[in-house]
């Protein structure tokens, strides 16, 4: 059963660029991960500083794997100080 993740990330407005930055790069390594199906980043059409993925994975094992590696660590350092808020994150399976 494939297993999917919406995260949403409210980004200061001075780090719009760094972040979509760092959101890519994570992006671009965690589309080449075994198990990712797809991994979509998304700017809000009324929000610049609003960004989202949709991630969809194999199965849950799939995305505990993308959990643990070291570009997801990293994406996650670098952006948490540009936040806003904290990230939404929706995980769940297709009905």
């Amino acid at each position: 059963m494939t297993f999917s993740i919406l995260a949403i990330f409210t980004v200061q407005p001075e780090f719009i660029a760094q972040f979509r930055d760092a959101l890519m790069k994570n992006a671009s390594a965690s589309q080449q991960e075994p198990g990712c199906i797809s991994y979509i980043v998304h700017g809000d059409a009324s929000a610049s500083n609003i960004f989202f993925l949709y991630e969809k994975y194999q199965s849950k094992e799939d995305y505990e794997f993308h959990r643990t590696t070291s570009h997801l660590k990293e994406f996650r350092e670098v952006m948490t100080p540009m936040l806003e808020s904290d990230p939404v994150i929706y995980r769940g399976s297709e009905i």
